[in-house]
């Protein structure tokens, strides 16, 4: 018998009218599927499945507070896939301004979050996997897996993409007004300070920086990042 292993999300700024879709948190809804995974590690994606999914999300996470960055195409076992391709620059693959960006963050293995990374995406999929005697299986029913994803993965709406017809760069105008970027190789949201417009004061730029700071590095009486 065939048990749901597979978790498409998406992003809806109203409650979907689809009953099949359920609120994970932070307007992110969910809906189970089944993705088959052959003994030898291979996943076997469907033509409909092949079309909507792929492009695997690289996490940046410093194992230990203060250590350089490592990539992983996996954060706690969860898996997460794509309907665009990871990093952007200007080509006919560069997403369309206006539309809605989603950011994601994990936590290390020691419990810390890590930095926001931006997903130019509304819709994507999630699985979770372990390995036992050299193969990898997916966990099912993936259903299981939720309170663990909710636990150690956080994803919430960023705001609106602008993206650069010339250059490729990406910013995002955050849902409380503020302009941030996206870095274009790692895909962690920057300040954007803009330093060479005459129209943007030091005072300003100084004020919006506090801003980004209490909205993406905010900390506990403990220094441990929430």
């Amino acid at each position: 018998m065939k048990q749901d292993n597979f978790l498409m999300l998406a992003y809806f700024p109203q409650t979907p009218h689809d009953q099949a879709w359920s609120l994970l948190e932070n307007n992110i809804y969910y809906r189970t599927d089944y993705l088959a995974y052959s003994d030898n590690g291979v996943l076997e994606l469907d033509e409909g499945q092949k079309e909507a999914y792929g492009n695997p999300f690289i996490f940046f996470v410093s194992p230990k507070k203060g250590e350089q960055c490592i990539y992983k195409n996996s954060s706690h076992g969860f898996h997460v896939l794509l309907d665009e391709p990871f990093i952007y620059l200007a080509s006919e693959n560069t997403p369309e301004s206006g539309r809605d960006a989603l950011q994601i963050r994990t936590k290390n293995s020691q419990g810390e979050w890590q930095d926001w990374q931006a997903m130019c995406t509304y819709m994507f999929g999630i699985f979770r996997d372990d390995e036992s005697e050299g193969n990898a299986y997916l966990n099912a029913p993936i259903m299981d897996e939720l309170e663990d994803l909710k636990n150690n993965i956080e994803i919430r709406h960023a705001g609106k993409l602008w993206v650069s017809k010339v250059t490729g760069e990406r910013q995002i105008l955050t849902d409380d007004d503020l302009i941030v970027k996206i870095s274009p190789f790692t895909n962690r949201i920057e300040p954007f300070m803009d330093c060479g417009n005459p129209g943007y004061s030091f005072a300003d730029r100084t004020a919006d920086l506090k801003r980004f700071e209490e909205k993406y590095y905010r900390y506990d009486s403990d220094g441990k990042r929430i």
